[in-house]
């Protein structure tokens, strides 16, 4: 009899859980206080409800936290290699600090570094963190739908988007799982100090409190999001910006989901790309413009006349550096002062020749990017701090249509179709 009145109390106790914490799924719910949670997660019940559905936890009885987690260990810098030094021969590239062949999805999807391990689509599913110092893996999630992006989470957790549209969490170093949100999401679009942000699956945008993991908010957008993982996100200073497929960027507010403001049809076709510093946001499309992120009010605009073939003109990969903005004309780096959009002191029309859709990397003294030359495609690095501005030119990539280059702690990493690679910086 005691054993069924244990039993029936604790149901009670999780009916009671579930009544606290349930949120509807329509509209803008209202948020669970987090001592009102936690009080009823201290009852003896061991579930959270989000969304109108259980997410189960192992909660500890000494007061393990979920939400409160440590940051991530700190990637630990490469040393910047010097030719006079002997590290490399001028005019030779060094060799990769480490390879890792056939590590990768055969789908694309850009790596993440996050302190001291670089997220990734792993080969046989899911994703996998590889340390930085020597690709070693570290730790895998087989069950994550890689192509929905994976974020950090203020170098803690990285956050991802299970098979079931689950939005889980992991420790950055280790791969813990911790605490998880049955958001029925298709795709990840940013994160901020308070809420990740994600696309549902019918379509919409939706908002995850970071402190609880209950939905803050779900709205419509006027723009085509498209395809899975199409559209894109930066969340910064109280606004959601949506990079959409169908080329408009449109701002949201991050406390309510209010759409702010709107530009449609930057771009001839796919979206628009973006990067910020501080309350400036610099989109690269049709032109290159900078807009003030509150309001979205137009700073200043490229003009662009078309090529001498007579096809559009067309900017992409903007990379801002404080007061600076690396972007590329058609397949030519320019460095432009972001408060004006005036060229600084070099355009490298000629010296460097990039991708159009390679991302501009800044690491070490050096603007790297994927160079072209006809039908082949290599790493180059523009030393920056040179008066003759040398390159490196790393070994021809094998496949061409299935790259990305990102950079962090003095490394650049680099990803040639299942292959993974960190590239020394000077």
């Amino acid at each position: 009899m005691a054993r069924r009145a244990d039993r029936a109390g604790i149901t009670l106790r999780e009916q009671r859980v579930r009544e606290l914490t349930a949120v509807p799924d329509e509209g803008a719910p209202r948020p669970v206080s987090r001592r009102r949670l936690l009080t009823g997660l201290a009852a003896g019940a061991s579930v959270l409800a989000v969304g109108g559905t259980a997410a189960w936890w192992n909660w500890r009885t000494d007061g393990d936290d979920p939400f409160d987690i440590p940051p991530a260990v700190a990637a630990p810098k490469a040393r910047a290699l010097d030719a006079a030094k002997g590290d490399y021969v001028l005019g030779e590239a060094p060799e990769p600090l480490w390879q890792a062949p056939s590590a990768l999805s055969d789908r694309p999807a850009a790596p993440l570094p996050v302190r001291d391990v670089l997220v990734v689509a792993a080969a046989k599913g899911g994703i996998a963190a590889h340390s930085v110092v020597d690709g070693s893996v570290r730790w895998s999630a087989p069950d994550v739908e890689a192509t929905g992006r994976y974020l950090s989470l203020s170098d803690r957790l990285v956050a991802a988007v299970d098979r079931e549209g689950t939005l889980v969490t992991f420790v950055a170093s280790t791969g813990e799982p911790k605490w998880t949100a049955p958001a029925r999401a298709a795709s990840l679009l940013d994160a901020d100090a308070e809420a990740v942000y994600l696309i549902t699956e019918d379509g919409r945008i939706r908002a995850v409190n970071r402190s609880d993991a209950t939905v803050r908010w779900t709205v419509p957008i006027d723009a085509d999001l498209g395809e899975k993982a199409a559209s894109r996100g930066l969340a910064a200073r109280r606004r959601l910006v949506v990079t959409a497929a169908d080329g408009s960027v449109a701002a949201l507010d991050t406390a309510d989901g209010r759409q702010v403001w709107q530009h449609r049809s930057l771009t001839d076709s796919g979206r628009a790309d973006v990067d910020r510093s501080g309350g400036t946001l610099c989109v690269a499309g049709r032109q290159l413009a900078a807009y003030d992120l509150a309001d979205g009010k137009e700073l200043w605009s490229t003009e662009t006349p078309d090529q001498p073939s007579g096809d559009p003109a067309f900017w992409s990969s903007p990379t801002v550096d404080g007061r600076t903005v690396y972007a590329t004309e058609v397949v030519f780096p320019v460095r432009l002062d972001l408060r004006t959009g005036r060229p600084t002191d070099w355009i490298h029309t000629g010296l460097l020749q990039c991708d159009a859709g390679s991302p501009l990397v800044l690491q070490g003294s050096g603007l790297w990017s994927v160079a072209t030359d006809g039908e082949q495609a290599a790493v180059q690095a523009l030393d920056l701090s040179q008066e003759q501005r040398p390159t490196w030119t790393f070994p021809v990539l094998r496949n061409r249509d299935r790259y990305w280059i990102t950079g962090d702690a003095n490394r650049v990493f680099l990803v040639d179709g299942t292959s993974l690679s960190a590239l020394p910086v000077f």
